[in-house]
């Protein structure tokens, strides 16, 4: 598994922007704090498939793991 980061996963997904126009009542100031918090389990499934499939649960979980234990 390569090395994600919240940051990256947010630009390989089209920005913040791109993300809150496929998620219900999510503004980009919003996606933009998952860098600091992490992203919300309710949102990965959007995520998996904006990223082109290339990330996993498993892969979503550790990195919310890393980025709330910083």
């Amino acid at each position: 598994m390569s090395k994600y980061t919240v940051e990256g996963i947010i630009e390989n997904c089209g920005g913040a922007s791109v993300i809150a126009s496929h998620c219900t009542n999510l503004k980009p100031d919003s996606v933009r704090k998952w860098i600091t918090r992490g992203i919300p389990e309710k949102h990965w499934s959007t995520i998996i498939k904006l990223h082109g499939w290339l990330l996993n649960a498993n892969q979503l979980h550790k990195l919310n793991e890393s980025v709330r234990n910083d």
